[in-house]
């Protein structure tokens, strides 16, 4: 009886304690300067991958809406003056500079938890207010998740 106590004991902790990133594998935006690349999308979403458990293998997405884009000759320092807060991605094409101006939290976040590059579950947040519990699954293109099974307003703290 006794051992029977102790392993429902030792169950009911584990489950209450759970795995973090099974129990809400959505987490805040790294740092962008630790990000691995960054892509445009035809859509027009500007995405960022992450390898937040630096293995070497992207399984974090962020994907931002375009606030503006262009052409011009001036430095990132100029242009950050104007779009102060904005996350600023740029292709240097030597004398003359394309700038990506994105909105300054992201519209999508996507965990990849095999690390296969398809996506396993994606969030939106409308609110583009940054990971605070107001997100909603949107999907999961590979089928390893789905709304039933994270659900991301009854789950534990982020990773």
């Amino acid at each position: 009886m006794r051992h029977l106590n102790l392993l429902s004991s030792i169950t009911l902790i584990l489950m209450l304690a759970g795995t973090p990133a099974l129990a809400n594998p959505l987490q805040s935006e790294p740092p962008l300067n630790t990000q691995v690349e960054w892509n445009l999308s035809p859509n027009g979403l500007l995405t960022v991958s992450y390898d937040s458990d630096h293995n070497g293998k992207i399984d974090f997405y962020t994907s931002r809406s375009l606030v503006d884009s262009y052409m011009s000759s001036q430095s990132l320092a100029t242009i950050a003056e104007i779009y102060v807060g904005f996350p600023i991605f740029v292709v240097d094409y030597g004398a003359v500079h394309y700038f990506y101006i994105s909105s300054k939290e992201p519209l999508f976040y996507a965990v990849d938890f095999n690390e296969d590059g398809i996506w396993d579950a994606i969030y939106q947040d409308i609110a583009e207010d940054g990971v605070n519990g107001n997100e909603r699954f949107f999907g999961s293109p590979s089928g390893m998740a789905s709304k039933n099974i994270v659900p991301l307003s009854q789950s534990a703290s982020a990773r």
